[in-house]
């Protein structure tokens, strides 16, 4: 039988909890799905990962009063898992292969 072929990146996708935003792996585009968070506080918050705990990206230096109160109320929108180069490297998180 074949066997199927999977990037690190696709294994990592396989591992993030269904309809969960990984902080430390999600790209910016992903943010869109939350209102109030694309592009700027996405990027807020891609700047300023890893995080070892989602409510670790309250502690994000210069949010404003309104970003604090979205990043509150969304933290069951979100995961950490470990950081993973193939996620991350060369501003992937930025531009997910999109031209």
């Amino acid at each position: 039988p074949l066997l199927a072929r999977i990037n690190t990146a696709d294994a990592k996708r396989q591992e993030l909890i269904k309809g969960k935003l990984d902080l430390n792996n999600s790209d910016v585009r992903e943010f869109r799905k939350l209102r109030g968070f694309y592009p700027s506080l996405a990027s807020k918050i891609i700047q300023n990962a890893p995080y070892n705990k989602v409510e670790d990206v309250l502690d994000i230096p210069g949010l404003s009063a309104s970003q604090a109160e979205r990043l509150q109320a969304n933290l069951n929108e979100f995961v950490v898992t470990e950081l993973n180069a193939s996620m991350n490297a060369g501003g992937d998180r930025y531009n997910p292969g999109l031209y």
